[in-house]
């Protein structure tokens, strides 16, 4: 009977440790759904869950999913762990891992992609596809695509003006600045994301650094430092900068606690964006201030 009592309270238990795993992470994860496509953002990673009719064979599978470079004959691989029938893929992809579940669900192939600048654990992307799958994600953390006004901006809903989606928490509004940004459970993830930031802008403006600089400021009401770039663009061949008329690109990178999580956001904007007295983009307005 003590051993039965055991059991239960270790059941009980391990029901309760998964429900807080899943409230923190639901209060992290945002995202925004197209039609029957949704993708989401927590901790650094961006995951797509992508529905497609066809037989689900490697060949099928392949063809419908092929914008993401995989051949029928890298989709051999299952998780054993998970219930639903699935394949598994693994690999690198300009500079960024991307692991691929396609599972049976509902009569369809389901792709599920995990993409993200370091190696993601497996668990959690197994226990986001029983999340999702199950249907136990909510539906207010997805907004949708057409929703750029009033934007849910880490747990607190604020107003932007004539703004499109580039991908989940990554919203660009043309002449007004542009902001990407994700929740972490830990500062120091989240200050491992920010370094990941200023690498991949580095290596990819192909500009030169003309300013580098820690710089006071406010954000969310919380005062912290922020590093401060400043890339000149003059004569680099950019499709971006031919489309803006910009000729240099001012980047602000921050991380500071905010509403019980640690968020990293990256903002931008062009030399000839609209900006406010203290110089920052419109998309930033009540956000972040200078000191």
């Amino acid at each position: 009977m003590k051993r039965a009592v055991i059991t239960i309270l270790a059941i009980v238990g391990t029901i309760i440790s998964h429900a807080q795993v899943d409230d923190a992470l639901f209060d992290r994860l945002q995202g925004f759904a197209n039609n029957e496509f949704k993708f989401f953002n927590t901790d650094g990673i961006e995951i797509s869950a992508i529905p497609m009719k066809g037989v689900f064979t490697p060949k099928s599978i392949a063809k419908q999913y092929k914008e993401y470079r995989i051949k029928d004959s890298d989709i051999k691989n299952t998780d054993s762990l998970l219930s639903t029938k699935n394949y598994y893929v693994s690999k690198k992809m300009e500079g960024q891992y991307q692991d691929i579940y396609f599972l049976e669900h509902n009569d369809r192939i389901l792709g599920m992609i995990f993409r993200s600048a370091f190696e993601i654990d497996r668990q959690f992307e197994r226990d986001f596809v029983k999340l999702f799958t199950t249907g136990k994600i909510p539906d207010d953390i997805c907004q949708k695509l057409t929703e750029t006004q009033h934007i849910n901006f880490a747990g607190r809903p604020i107003v932007v003006k004539g703004c499109h989606w580039m991908s989940p928490n990554n919203l660009q509004c043309p002449y007004n600045g542009q902001m990407n940004w994700s929740s972490f459970k830990t500062m120091e993830a989240a200050q491992r994301e920010l370094e990941s930031h200023f690498q991949f802008i580095n290596a990819n403006k192909k500009g030169k650094v003309i300013s580098d600089e820690q710089v006071a400021v406010i954000f969310e009401d919380q005062e912290v430092m922020a590093r401060k770039l400043v890339f000149d663009l003059t004569g680099v061949i950019s499709a971006l900068a031919a489309t803006t008329g910009g000729k240099t690109l001012t980047v602000y990178m921050v991380v500071a606690p905010v509403r019980n999580k640690f968020l990293e956001c990256v903002i931008s904007h062009w030399n000839n964006d609209n900006l406010d007295a203290n110089g920052l983009p419109a998309i930033v307005s009540g956000l972040m201030t200078l000191k």
